[in-house]
């Protein structure tokens, strides 16, 4: 459920406001609204902010290149005196990398011209020699001016190098406008030193990464004062007087009281206005808290004013979940491996690992009962891994039940979505429509069945449809409201259509499904083609699955994501009305750990 809230707002001295902050802090229960505030009021906080994280970045990716773990200091330094270490070989390795880069222009310029002092030309220039390096594209489309000499030197897919010698100054086509100060054994001596510099100033980070915990913790403590310093520059003044606000949770908000009363704040407290910006925090029974591990990688969250729909979602995701695989064997793999990462990371929050285990077992389901073992034909599986009704292998009459299963699931998560509507609308008769629109789902489900199975509809359905378009115009918009809502009645043919998209739509769990059925039954019919009657042929055998049924799991991945979370999030939250307009609930609070 989402959390009800209270909107309170606190009056205090100006002098004490400091503290007031640190108290609020402590507590960690409101979630403060604030204005924005110039970044100069909170500049010197970010900035410092900003260098931790650089100085992290950097020691994290050194420490991944180390192989043998730096031991652990016993008494660490203080975090500033690491920064200022890590900041200095970052600026270090800055100037040496755009040392290095140009030093490799310099050599990508003279390199193709040889060995040689630049420094001879202007000692030629002097002694009435001019001479001049270029580069062409094609020398037989070189103009060459009258007394001068001109040799080919080198020449690659580039183009030409080439010089040009004369008594007199010339200008011709293709010349090098700058030449490097140095000849091409000096600057690769330079680039030699730079590059030892450089892997000398990356082994001293690999040696500072023993610190990244302490740094991780001043990350914490920096993240603390510059929430800090800009919440206190976004507190309203009112002369003596400052005052915030934000939203707590109701259940809490006597501890805001009791801690008013004993620092003598002023304070008040009351529900959220209809339309008001309110942040979300989601309470979920034991059973649905899984699919948060959802809602975190696609950053959704419903609004306030929304319903909470993570239970019908974690049911419904694990249906289409379990189709949009279809494969037993792969259900079976997962399930494997959800184990196995959870035994390798017992202190990881469990809800991820919960989420796998039952998109796994439900995989596993499905795919028993459609007998799609790794997509491996029938004949060829043992008897007790066949399924006799649902067997996709078997043809079109089989194909046309999953599908059949496949509009059913998509009616009747609609029809969810309406009766939640019509229980939370009642007793108003707006409650009325919302039985229209389910009458309404069952008709264009028949008349997709009719139209993709040829399947003839019922007797009832045309008093159905009419009775459900009745409903739906007569009591959609209340007649107080109908001047301005009118619009929706005009909007209903588009409705209507929609409504039977939407139903069509669920198909997409069988094609995706069968999809991938046939991309796994194609690549062991490939490996089977090969054969491992040979020695050699084992390994290719075996790559060919590896590969194969890889590239399916990954695609299958990508269909989860485009399919399975969109009939949730667009068909299904469409008819209930969930925009997922949401912002979390995040109070003030200090997350570092002094």
């Amino acid at each position: 459920m989402i959390v009800p809230m209270q909107h309170v707002t606190i009056l205090c001295l100006e002098n004490g406001k400091k503290q007031t902050l640190e108290v609020l802090r402590e507590l960690g229960l409101l979630h403060i609204t604030q204005s924005s505030v110039p970044p100069e009021t909170h500049a010197a906080e970010t900035d410092a902010v900003r260098q931790v994280e650089q100085a992290l970045d950097a020691l994290e990716l050194a420490h991944t290149h180390i192989h043998d773990e730096p031991a652990t200091p016993t008494s660490p330094p203080q975090p500033s005196n690491i920064l200022d270490l890590v900041t200095e070989l970052l600026h270090r390795q800055h100037a040496v990398e755009e040392q290095l880069a140009d030093c490799h222009h310099q050599k990508h310029i003279i390199e193709p011209f040889g060995n040689f002092d630049p420094a001879c030309l202007d000692d030629l220039r002097a002694k009435g020699i001019h001479v001049k390096l270029l580069r062409v594209s094609d020398p037989q489309t070189l103009a060459v001016p009258e007394g001068v000499v001109v040799r080919e030197i080198s020449n690659s897919n580039k183009g030409h190098c080439m010089v040009a010698i004369s008594q007199q100054e010339f200008e011709i086509d293709g010349s090098i406008a700058a030449l490097p100060e140095k000849s091409l054994a000096e600057i690769e001596t330079e680039l030699d030193a730079l590059q030892t510099e450089l892997a000398d100033i990356h082994a001293e980070l690999c040696e500072l990464s023993v610190h990244i915990e302490t740094l991780q913790k001043e990350r914490l403590k920096r993240k603390d004062q510059l929430a800090f310093v800009r919440t206190q520059a976004a507190l309203a003044e009112h002369g003596k007087i400052v005052s915030l606000a934000g939203f707590c949770p109701r259940k809490k908000l006597e501890n805001i009281w009791q801690v008013a009363n004993q620092h003598g704040w002023a304070i008040t407290a009351r529900d959220p206005k209809p339309g008001e910006d309110v942040p979300t925090l989601l309470q979920m029974p034991r059973w649905v808290e899984p699919i948060k591990a959802v809602f975190q990688v696609i950053s959704i969250l419903p609004g306030y004013w929304e319903s909470d729909i993570s239970s019908i979602f974690l049911i419904f995701f694990s249906i289409f979940f379990a189709i949009l695989i279809g494969d037993a064997g792969y259900g079976l793999l997962f399930l494997a491996i959800t184990i196995f990462a959870r035994l390798k990371l017992p202190k990881a929050p469990a809800y991820p690992f919960v989420l796998f285990a039952i998109l796994s077992t439900t995989t596993l389901i499905w795919g028993s009962l459609t007998g799609n073992w790794f997509g491996i034909a029938p004949d060829s599986l043992p008897a007790l891994l066949r399924a006799p009704h649902l067997d996709v292998f078997k043809g079109a009459e089989a194909r046309d039940l999953v599908i059949r299963i496949c509009f059913i699931i998509g009616a009747l998560h609609l029809t969810v979505a309406h009766i939640w509507n019509a229980i939370a609308l009642a007793p108003a008769l707006k409650a009325l429509a919302q039985i229209g629109w389910i009458g309404l789902v069952w008709s264009m489900f028949f008349t997709a069945l009719n139209l993709v199975l040829a399947e003839p509809v019922p007797a009832f359905f045309a008093p159905m449809l009419i009775v459900s378009v009745v409903l739906i115009l007569l009591f959609m918009t209340a007649p107080k409201d109908f001047k301005s809502d009118w619009i929706h009645h005009a909007m209903f043919p588009l409705s209507m259509v929609n409504c039977f998209v939407d139903i069509v739509s669920y198909i997409r769990l069988f094609a995706v499904g069968l999809a991938s059925l046939s991309v796994a039954a194609s690549f062991n019919d490939m490996a089977m083609e090969i054969g491992f009657s040979r020695i050699w042929t084992v390994p290719v055998f075996a790559l060919i699955l590896l590969l194969g049924h890889g590239l399916n799991i990954v695609l299958c991945a990508l269909g989860i994501l485009v399919h399975g979370v969109r009939l949730n999030t667009l068909e299904f939250s469409m008819h209930k009305n969930v925009e997922w307009k949401g912002f979390a609930y995040k109070p003030f609070a200090r997350i570092s750990q002094e």
